[in-house]
């Protein structure tokens, strides 16, 4: 008559700690591994413990054991037959904490008391209620119990906020580097491209979007316009709104704002608009411009005609040549 029980884990228990399964010693225990009843050293064995093993992964060690049950003890059979049907199925044990311990990685959520890291296995007990859900009766050598001192719960909550405000910055970071990336359209980037890159930036932000602007395209692309319209601008006198008009010209085709930038004889392009007369209004009917009302009302579209309508942007220049004498 034998059953198998799991005698003890590393859960925490109701009480508030745990008991390290590595820890426990079993030597002095296996020399006599009766078996009673509630815990009660005075009664006769109802049988013995063997095969006492200490199994699972890291974080999930289990006591396990086999009880043979002494099949000339009425009363052990009748509990065999009590937990062989169901009515009966938990064990406990008795142990003396030889070492405990505070240490942080050692303590899980809602526990109260230090964790028992090294202890002695004494008895395993028949239970109809046990003490505890996992199991567990502390006790010194002279057989009393044994109370564990309660945990610094202030200093850990500290701990844990501490824990929290991290987590939260880190997923701040995280955020903000997801966020720079997505800024500077890097949406051709394979995935394990992207991965070293979102590293790259939570490791170092400020140098990560340095890199990014200078390889940005379009931000070398707004550069380099930016440089050639000041490159004429004082030649030519630009305005400020002229600059920025050509800036766009120069961002939309670039090729073609230089040329036309480069065309331009050395002039001040403010004597064109102060060349007009005071009263002279402007033609809503396109096809009635004037080279410089393009210049004065669509520098953009002008710059348009100059690249797919070479022939009539050549006829706005002469006509307007004609007209003002001035290139």
């Amino acid at each position: 008559m034998t059953l198998e029980f799991v005698l003890t884990d590393e859960t925490v228990n109701r009480y508030g700690y745990r008991i390290l399964v590595d820890g426990i010693d079993t030597s002095n225990f296996e020399k006599n591994p009766v078996c009673l009843l509630n815990h009660d050293t005075q009664a006769v064995s109802l049988g013995k413990w063997r095969d006492l093993k200490k199994v699972g992964d890291k974080g999930q060690r289990r006591l396990v054991g086999t009880l043979e049950f002494d099949p000339d003890d009425e009363k052990a059979v009748q509990l065999y037959r009590k937990y062989h049907n169901g009515f009966m199925r938990a064990v406990s044990i008795s142990l003396i904490p030889i070492e405990e311990s505070d240490e942080k990685h050692l303590l899980l959520p809602g526990q109260k008391h230090p964790t028992v890291t090294k202890s002695e296995l004494v008895e395993v007990s028949l239970v109809s209620v046990p003490g505890q859900s996992n199991a567990v009766r502390l006790i010194t050598p002279e057989h009393t119990t044994y109370t564990l001192k309660f945990l610094n719960t202030s200093h850990m909550k500290q701990d844990q906020q501490k824990e929290q405000d991290q987590i939260s910055l880190d997923e701040l970071k995280r955020e903000r580097a997801e966020y720079l990336i997505e800024k500077y359209g890097l949406e051709h980037l394979q995935p394990e491209e992207k991965n070293a890159l979102l590293m790259l930036a939570l490791n170092d932000y400020q140098n990560t979007k340095v890199l990014l602007e200078v390889l940005n395209p379009a931000k070398q692309k707004a550069k380099q316009a930016s440089l050639l319209v000041e490159l004429h601008a004082k030649r030519l006198q630009l305005s400020p709104e002229e600059k920025e008009l050509y800036t766009k010209a120069a961002m939309l085709d670039y090729e073609a704002t230089r040329k036309k930038l480069e065309s331009m004889q050395s002039r001040q392009l403010q004597s064109f608009i102060d060349s007009l007369a005071p009263n002279e209004v402007k033609s809503d009917d396109r096809s009635k411009w004037t080279l410089l009302d393009w210049y004065k009302n669509d520098l953009a579209g002008l710059v348009e005609m100059s690249k797919n309508e070479p022939e009539k942007f050549k006829q706005l220049e002469a006509d307007f040549k004609q007209k003002n004498r001035l290139l």
